[in-house]
């Protein structure tokens, strides 16, 4: 077989699904907390906003200005808090955050991961190729996304969404 051939058979694998599920699980982390953060800055600003302009009779020209402020602020903020993180898929970075997250990997998911771009470097056994192979596959088929990537840092963000969210119904 060829290197093309194992690199096709291997875009199924245990490892790779399991790296596409860790990166997809992060990517929608990232997303949900610059929106969180997006809606903790624009709602409380929207109500100064209106207050301001309830009681002070802007022009239009301030009140465009206060609504590109009030944006531009609330847009930063989820770049800040999570748009900025998101990436495109890059196999050995996974691998890498997958392994800081685990102890006991011991370079075996990059060394694969590199195995599969590149082969086996000259003057490597197939045999040590395989087992490596092996050996990841089997470490990836136990290695649930939820725990190499949690969600438990937005738990604060949402509890301000949604109380946020419940000031603005009731307003």
């Amino acid at each position: 077989t060829t290197r093309f051939d194992l690199m096709s058979e291997s875009t199924h694998s245990a490892l790779n699904q399991c790296l596409r599920a860790v990166w997809q699980r992060r990517q929608r982390k990232h997303l949900i907390g610059g929106l969180l953060a997006f809606a903790s800055w624009f709602v409380p600003l929207f109500i100064v906003a209106i207050v301001i302009d309830r009681f002070a009779f802007l022009p239009s020209w301030a009140r465009a200005s206060a609504a590109v402020i009030l944006l531009v602020v609330a847009l930063r903020q989820a770049w800040r808090h999570g748009w900025s993180r998101l990436r495109g898929f890059n196999a050995t970075r996974t691998a890498q955050e997958i392994e800081h997250s685990r102890d006991n990997l011991d370079s075996l998911l990059v060394t694969a991961v590199q195995f599969q771009k590149s082969g086996a470097a000259p003057g490597t056994s197939p045999a040590m190729w395989e087992l490596t192979q092996k050996q990841a596959e089997a470490a990836a088929e136990k290695i649930p996304p939820r725990e190499v990537v949690t969600l438990r840092d937005l738990k604060r963000p949402l509890q301000v969404a949604v109380g946020l969210a419940a000031v603005l119904l009731v307003i």
